[in-house]
């Protein structure tokens, strides 16, 4: 909970529109499917956003999936995501209770 209410904290400090949550996106080209958190415009430019409870960013993992998701996204509206936001919360109560981690449109293209 701690983690959730610091996330929550954080957020009401920028401008955030949430747009979608749980959207499913499909890959017509490469022919894949997945499930997003949630797209969000914040302060004026369009992340995907993932949510993650673990106890570490695994940044290549995390890259590869929403990288996957974006490209998805992008594929079936025709819009740009500038870029990804990994939010993720603690699973020990040792740990910092969550960190946002944040991936460039450029990063995002290399995991392509």
């Amino acid at each position: 909970m701690n983690a959730v209410n610091g996330f929550l904290n954080r957020a009401g400090q920028r401008e955030i529109e949430w747009l979608a949550s749980e959207r499913f996106v499909y890959s017509n080209k490469y022919n894949y499917v997945g499930i997003c958190d949630a797209i969000a415009v914040i302060d004026g430019k369009r992340y995907l956003v993932d949510f993650k409870t673990s106890n570490k960013i695994r940044k290549l993992e995390y890259g590869m999936q929403t990288s996957a998701y974006a490209m998805a996204y992008c594929e079936e509206t025709g819009e740009t995501i500038d870029g990804v936001i990994v939010v993720r919360f603690a699973k020990d109560e040792m740990d910092e209770p969550f960190e946002v981690f944040e991936f460039s449109s450029s990063e995002i293209e290399t995991f392509y």
